[in-house]
């Protein structure tokens, strides 16, 4: 992965596991879910990107639109997390997650 993503990424998974000043700790497997959701798309986003400044919009909506279902809402939800703290530590300028929406499924269990 590259260094300026797994640096956002070290420390935004610390942040979830010991909380923050203004944030209260979540439980590990909720931390080894996020992570293990969004692996794919931070390594495949490691071999064109430095670091998660250059991450645009459309990157985030293909990494949504490349799974369905739970997944994908789970993916959404990871992401803005990531990035909501990311913005939050000044470490980028924008964020590439604002307003994507993850469709509700129709239809269901009878």
């Amino acid at each position: 992965m590259a260094s300026g993503i797994r640096r956002n990424v070290e420390v935004w998974a610390r942040t979830l596991l010991d909380g923050g000043l203004r944030s209260e700790p979540r439980s590990r497997q909720t931390a080894w879910v996020y992570l293990n959701e969004i692996q794919p798309v931070l390594l495949e986003w490691s071999s064109r990107y430095d670091h998660l400044r250059e991450v645009t919009r459309e990157d985030v909506i293909a990494a949504r639109d490349a799974v369905a279902g739970k997944q994908r809402e789970s993916r959404i939800v990871a992401l803005r997390s990531l990035f909501r703290h990311a913005k939050k530590n000044r470490e980028i300028f924008r964020n590439p997650t604002i307003r994507i929406r993850v469709p509700r499924q129709t239809g269901g269990i009878p």
